[in-house]
């Protein structure tokens, strides 16, 4: 695995995550991942939908191999850190701007998107819950809270009918219920 790409997509996900709400700030940041995305082949031409689908969904496919580079070479912070990304773009950015995709990320894909976040869930479980994800001035992203947030997404896919890991599932479901017990 290359450290430095990894160390790459580090950053560009902390910049996405210390965003603070900024609209703005949030697509830069999602325009960066964007075109950071390594190129299958950069003089293959668009000739059909599917070329400009697969071109849009390739940066969620390049982040979802990041992750799982992240946890064989036992970066488990990064891997977390790429799904926690993924939920707040998905579940939280597009839903309240939809044109923060325009010109950037387009939302990952369904099924890459419960694979990012089966990663997550494992990797974030081997974290300390007060270990700080990311963070500045404007907020933190605590590992406890982040993993709320990615078995949230992966659950809510799960009751689409998204294939979910069994195992991921049930990990998933138990943070959540953990969640509720500590709030009552």
């Amino acid at each position: 695995m290359d450290q430095s790409e990894l160390s790459t997509v580090e950053g560009l996900i902390d910049r996405l995550l210390t965003c603070g709400g900024d609209m703005s700030e949030a697509h830069a940041a999602g325009k960066a991942i964007f075109m950071a995305t390594p190129a299958t082949d950069p003089n293959r031409r668009m000739r059909s939908e599917q070329d400009v689908q697969e071109s849009l969904q390739r940066p969620w496919l390049w982040l979802s191999s990041m992750a799982d580079m992240a946890e064989a070479s036992s970066h488990a912070a990064i891997a977390g850190k790429i799904a926690l990304a993924c939920f707040l773009w998905n579940r939280m950015l597009i839903a309240h701007d939809p044109a923060i995709e325009f010109g950037a990320l387009v939302a990952a894909p369904e099924r890459v998107e419960a694979h990012i976040y089966e990663t997550g869930v494992r990797c974030l479980m081997q974290l300390p819950l007060t270990h700080q994800l990311a963070g500045d001035w404007r907020g933190q992203f605590l590992v406890e809270d982040s993993r709320q947030r990615v078995a949230t997404g992966l659950i809510l896919l799960h009751d689409k009918g998204v294939l979910v890991a069994e195992e991921a599932h049930r990990t998933a479901a138990a943070i959540l219920d953990r969640g509720s017990a500590a709030a009552h």
